[in-house]
């Protein structure tokens, strides 16, 4: 599976995001879990109480997001690989478009730290790509 991922237009809840003192919540607004789609899917999302920044950015509900193509979610507190199945947002962006090959593929979106370490914030999805 070769994966290519383009940064596209920001989606996010009410605007800016702030933290606050709310437990921060991720959920993925495009493709819904059971959509036909094609190729290149538009992955978006909206965050609430968690803002995006750059890979390496360290502070409480700050990080960035992970699209994860067929390889399931992380658990939280592991590092976030790289290669093959993981694209990673690493300028702040909440939105991407992966390319896919046609068949039914799992995407989990999950935010990591600034060290790309996993997050208890994502959601999961099964779409098929259709030609």
């Amino acid at each position: 599976m070769q994966l290519r991922a383009a940064v596209i237009g920001v989606v996010l809840a009410g605007g800016a995001v702030a933290c606050s003192s709310a437990d921060p919540s991720l959920r993925m607004t495009s493709p819904r879990d059971g959509e036909q789609v094609t190729s290149p899917v538009r992955v978006e999302v909206e965050l609430e109480d968690f803002e995006l920044g750059p890979a390496g950015s360290f502070a409480e509900d700050k990080g960035h997001l992970h699209v994860l193509v067929d390889v399931g979610c992380v658990e939280p507190g592991r590092s976030i690989p790289g290669g093959e199945g993981y694209v990673h947002l690493q300028l702040g962006e909440p939105s991407a478009e992966i390319e896919l090959e046609p068949g039914e593929h799992t995407l989990c979106v999950q935010a990591g730290d600034g060290t790309h370490v996993a997050l208890d914030l994502s959601d999961r999805v099964t779409i098929e790509v259709v030609e």
